[in-house]
C-alpha cells in the first residue's frame, strides 16, 4: 500500500461524501418545491372562488337585484352584508385558502359600483409557538 492508493482512497470517500450532500440537497429542494406548488395551487384556487363572488354580486348590483341572492347563490360561504354607511352597502367574506390561511374579501357597493375595499390574505387560526427545542433527535 503506497502513498497513492492512500490518496485513491480519499479521494473516493470525499467524492462520495460530496455525492451523499447533493442528493440531501436536492430532496430537500424538491420537497420545498412541492409545497410552494400546492401553496400557489391553494391560493388560485380561492382566489379564483372569491372572484367568482365578487362578478356575481357585480352582476345582481348592475341588474339592479337584491343582494340577498348572493348570499343564496353561494351557500357554501358565509357572505355579511351590512350598512356601509351614505347609503352603501358592505359585502364581506372569506374563502378558505388552506388549514391555516384564508383570503378575506370586503366589497363596498355605492350607485350601482362595486369597489374592493379589501382582498388579503390572512391567517384563519391563532398563532401558536413551538416552544420545544429539539437537540437530539
Amino acid at each position: 500500500m503506497g502513498i497513492t492508493s492512500i490518496i485513491a482512497i480519499m479521494v473516493v470517500l470525499i467524492l462520495s461524501v460530496f455525492a451523499s450532500l447533493s442528493i440531501i440537497t436536492s430532496k430537500g429542494d424538491l420537497n420545498l418545491s412541492l409545497k410552494t406548488k400546492d401553496s400557489i395551487t391553494d391560493f388560485y384556487k380561492a382566489d379564483y372562488e372569491a372572484e367568482t363572488i365578487r362578478n356575481d354580486a357585480y352582476t345582481i348590483v348592475k341588474d339592479g337585484g337584491n343582494l340577498d341572492k348572493l348570499i343564496d347563490a353561494h351557500k357554501d360561504y358565509e357572505i355579511a352584508i351590512l350598512d356601509g354607511g351614505s347609503g352603501a352597502k358592505l359585502i364581506q367574506y372569506s374563502v378558505q385558502v388552506d388549514d391555516v390561511r384564508a383570503l378575506n374579501v370586503e366589497l363596498r357597493v355605492a350607485k350601482s359600483k362595486v369597489e374592493v375595499n379589501k382582498w388579503a390574505v390572512e391567517a384563519s387560526t391563532d398563532w401558536e409557538p413551538d416552544n420545544t427545542l429539539q437537540l437530539i433527535h
